[in-house]
C-alpha cells in the first residue's frame, strides 16, 4: 500500500484506517476498545471528507485534530469531558504514529513527519479562532461560471483542459461531488434522460457503495458534448473514456494539478478563497437557499446521518443574521 496516491486524502485516509483496524485486531486488543477506536476514526474520516480542504494526509496537524474535536462538541451541543478529549487524542495520535512507522518501509525510506505536538497539553485555543467551512457567494459563482464560458469559447492550445476544468467545477458545484468522485468518472457513468437530467452513477464513493446523483443537463451540456465527440474521434467506448482526464482520455488528472489550477483561477478572479471542497460546500448552500429543506441537502451530499448536514443550516442562519443587522 502506498503512503500517498494521486486520488488524495479522500481515498488514502479510509484505506489507512482499514490497515490500522487490522493492526489492532492482530495485537489482540479488546473488542470494546477496537469498537471505540473504530468509531472515533470513522468520525475523523467523515470530518475530513466533509468539512476540510486538506488534500493530503501529511497535512494533518495538531490544529486539524483540535478542530475535529471542537466540531463534534458543537454537534453534540455540549463540551466534552477531559477524559473524552484525551481518548480522542490518544486514538488519533496512535493512528498517525502507526502511519509514520510504516512510512519508511512502504515508501522506500521517505521521511514522514506529522508535526504533532503533545495535544493533551492543548485542551483549548482561546487565542486562536477555529477555522470554519467556507463557500462561494453568488458573485463568486457567477464570476467562476463566466470565466469558464469565456475560456471554452476561445480556441487556444488549452482548449481541452478548459473543458475539463469547467466540467469538474460544475460537477462539484451543481451535483455536490467530491474531487475523488469526479476524477474517477467515465463517460459511461453519465446517463441522460428525456427530461434533461443527467444521472451520475458513482462507483467510487466514500462509503464504498455505488450511488447516484442527478444534475441538470444544461449545466454540463457543452462540456459533455465536447468530451463525447473527443472519445468518438479517439475510438474509445464509454467504459474506457475518463472525463476529468488528459487529451487521450485514458488517465485522470492529478488531484494536486486540479487544486493548483483552481487556486490560480480564484486568484485571477479576485476570489479570496481556496480549495476544491469549497465547491461542494457551495452546492449545499445553494440548494438549501433554494429549497429551504435540509433533507434535500442530505440526499445531494449523500450523508448517512443528517446531523452531518446541519452544519449548513447553522451557517445559513448565521449568514441571515448578518444580513438583517
Amino acid at each position: 500500500m502506498k503512503l500517498f496516491t494521486k486520488q488524495g486524502i479522500s481515498y488514502d485516509l479510509p484505506k489507512w484506517i482499514g490497515q490500522y483496524d487490522k493492526y489492532l485486531k492482530r495485537n489482540d486488543m479488546a473488542e470494546n476498545t477496537i469498537l471505540a477506536y473504530h468509531r472515533i476514526l470513522n468520525r475523523f474520516n467523515e470530518y475530513i471528507q466533509e468539512h476540510s480542504d486538506i488534500e493530503c494526509i501529511s497535512k494533518i496537524e495538531s490544529d486539524v485534530i483540535l478542530d475535529f474535536i471542537e466540531f463534534y462538541e458543537e454537534q453534540s451541543g455540549s463540551k466534552y469531558s477531559t477524559a473524552t478529549k484525551n481518548l480522542y487524542i490518544i486514538v488519533l495520535k496512535g493512528f498517525l504514529e502507526f502511519i509514520e512507522l510504516k512510512a519508511d518501509i512502504l515508501d522506500n525510506g521517505v521521511q514522514f513527519k506529522f508535526n504533532i505536538v503533545e495535544l493533551s497539553h492543548r485542551k483549548s485555543r482561546k487565542n486562536k479562532k477555529r477555522s470554519k467551512f467556507k463557500h462561494l457567494n453568488n458573485d463568486d459563482v457567477n464570476l467562476l461560471l463566466e470565466y469558464f464560458d469565456t475560456k471554452i469559447d476561445m480556441d487556444t492550445k488549452t482548449k481541452h483542459y478548459n473543458y475539463v476544468y469547467s466540467l469538474a467545477t460544475r460537477l462539484m458545484l451543481f451535483a455536490g461531488l467530491r474531487v475523488s468522485e469526479c476524477l474517477n468518472l467515465k463517460l459511461s457513468n453519465l446517463k441522460v434522460d428525456d427530461d434533461g437530467i443527467v444521472d451520475i452513477e458513482l462507483e467510487h464513493t466514500k462509503s464504498g457503495e455505488e450511488q447516484e446523483v442527478p444534475i441538470q443537463l444544461k449545466h454540463i451540456e457543452k462540456e459533455l458534448n465536447y468530451l463525447t465527440s473527443l472519445a468518438n474521434s479517439l475510438g474509445l467506448n464509454k467504459d474506457e473514456a475518463y472525463l476529468i482526464a488528459n487529451k487521450q482520455m485514458n488517465t485522470p488528472l492529478d488531484r494536486s494539478n486540479l487544486y493548483a489550477k483552481m487556486k490560480n483561477i480564484y486568484k485571477s478572479l479576485g476570489i479570496n478563497k481556496s480549495g476544491l471542497h469549497i465547491l461542494r460546500h457551495t452546492s449545499a448552500m445553494m440548494l438549501l437557499s433554494k429549497s429551504n429543506d435540509i433533507t434535500y441537502v442530505q440526499k445531494l451530499l449523500r450523508h448517512s446521518d443528517i446531523n452531518t448536514t446541519t452544519i449548513y443550516a447553522k451557517r445559513m442562519n448565521k449568514d441571515l443574521k448578518k444580513q438583517i443587522l
